[in-house]
């Protein structure tokens, strides 16, 4: 008798997870034209970051990943999904990164879905000097 197999699409939280789950993966191995499809053309990045307050595109996010001299993932980086939060097509989703660039990071991403994809709209960031833990 055959068996029929009935896939249940993903929810949009799990759509979202994988989107932020696909960042910590361009992250990890400073794949910046990977990262570069995860958000919108206008999206933003601003943060409590080494040295003070910033606020931009995510341009210099990816241009970071560019000139890496090492993979993030060859220096101990670890990100975590801490919670999705979905709301019709806007998303909020925080994760939580530990070494990066000698950082720990804070993270709230905000998403929207247009078209069937969710991209990141953008992201407010604290960092932590990992010597100051």
């Amino acid at each position: 008798m055959p068996t029929n197999h009935f896939v249940e699409p993903a929810s949009s939280e799990q759509q979202v997870s994988c989107v932020i789950r696909a960042y910590i993966d361009a992250t990890a191995q400073a794949d910046s034209q990977r990262a570069r499809t995860l958000f919108h053309s206008n999206a933003v990045m601003s943060g409590d970051l080494p040295g003070g307050v910033q606020t931009g595109s995510p341009e210099p996010f990816f241009e970071a990943l560019e000139n890496a001299t090492k993979r993030p993932s060859e220096t101990g980086y670890e990100g975590r999904v801490e919670s999705v939060r979905v709301f019709g097509n806007s998303a909020i989703a925080e994760l939580v990164e530990k070494n990066l660039s000698g950082y720990d990071f804070t993270n709230h991403f905000h998403l929207l879905q247009s078209g069937g994809a969710w991209l990141i709209v953008s992201k407010l960031s604290c960092a932590t000097a990992i010597n100051e833990r």
